[in-house]
């Protein structure tokens, strides 16, 4: 079962990896970890100065357990916070997509899909080149049934 998962991880993956890999249509892009409901690699390109996609691979822990793989359009910044030293914090919203395995319960073996909307904040630092984020992220599933929970995580990305 799982290996059906693989062959399709891998495939998207590697498309992820050439997206993430080629700077012709990102200014900037970034790699690294995001912990909480969802935990395992994260990147994201940033299109422009308002614009960004992000997406993940990583193992869900929300009591539906299994690998699961996101894409998401923000508007990053969609408004600069003053937090005094630690300025700027960034809010960041989207919407987005993402495709999960079902590894439990009467469902297993199937796929899960569903749409995201995150919502979170980002502080950038220059020294090193890192931005640390924070989110909350409602995800409506839509097949193979209907429903809505809730994702939350925080983690770091180098910048290239």
């Amino acid at each position: 079962m799982f290996q059906h998962y693989s062959k399709r991880a891998g495939k998207i993956v590697s498309l992820l990896v050439l997206i993430f890999s080629t700077s012709a249509f990102a200014e900037e892009m970034q790699l690294g970890v995001i912990l909480g409901s969802l935990t395992g690699i994260s990147g994201k390109y940033r299109l422009d100065n308002g614009r960004a996609i992000d997406g993940a691979l990583a193992y869900t822990f929300d009591g539906r357990k299994g690998m699961s793989i996101h894409a998401d359009y923000l508007i990053d910044p969609a408004r600069r916070l003053n937090a005094g030293e630690l300025t700027p914090l960034n809010l960041y919203y989207g919407l987005g997509a993402r495709v999960s395995d079902i590894t439990d319960g009467s469902d297993r073996g199937k796929a899960r899909v569903g749409i995201r909307a995150p919502i979170g904040i980002n502080y950038l630092t220059t020294n090193p080149n890192l931005e640390l984020f924070g989110e909350l992220v409602p995800v409506l599933d839509l097949a193979p049934s209907t429903d809505v929970h809730l994702n939350a995580g925080i983690g770091a990305r180098f910048r290239f």
